[in-house]
């Protein structure tokens, strides 16, 4: 496997109509965000949505055989990010904030749901922290709700983080 595709693996995983609010994936940071991205297909009239993007922060490799047995292995751990922004037109930061919330809340439930992503190949588990136990499973960090402009779109930016580990 490689790093293109346990990207494109997330991406697929949080495609929409797979998280509610979330409408546009991308597998990297795009270029352009074209306006109508963040609410994609949503019905008329529908304040917030989102899209999202994913980097690898960090990557490890590790060769490992089980004591006592004849298993034996490469695991690789990915660090993904999760990048998330949501552009609301609430007509307070309080409301687009709890949608917000509603939509990180979502993503969280989806990977939990999950922790093989619909079967990314040679992926052991996402969001369950590492092999080990050493690391947290998800972890989310987010900025609070900053007005594009006086009486515009209100954004907001989060990253969530966890751990994808291969078997190779």
């Amino acid at each position: 496997m490689s790093r293109v595709s346990m990207r494109a693996g997330a991406a697929a995983f949080f495609a929409p109509p797979a998280v509610a609010g979330l409408n546009t994936v991308f597998r990297g940071e795009p270029r352009d965000v074209p306006v109508n991205a963040y609410l994609g297909s949503a019905a008329a009239g529908t304040p917030t949505g989102a899209i999202a993007f994913f980097f690898i922060e960090d990557q490890d490799d590790h060769f490992e055989t089980m004591q006592g047995s004849s298993v034996q292995g490469r695991w690789v751990r990915y660090r993904m990010a999760m990048a998330l922004r949501v552009r609301s037109l609430q007509q307070t930061g309080e409301q687009a904030l709890d949608d917000h919330d509603a939509i990180v809340d979502a993503t969280i439930a989806r990977l939990r749901a999950d922790p093989t992503m619909g079967g990314v190949s040679h992926l052991f588990q996402a969001g369950t922290g590492d092999w080990r136990g050493s690391t947290e499973d998800i972890h989310v960090a987010s900025g609070q709700p900053r007005p594009l402009r006086k009486g515009g779109p209100i954004v907001i930016w989060s990253a969530l983080r966890f751990w994808m580990v291969e078997i190779l």
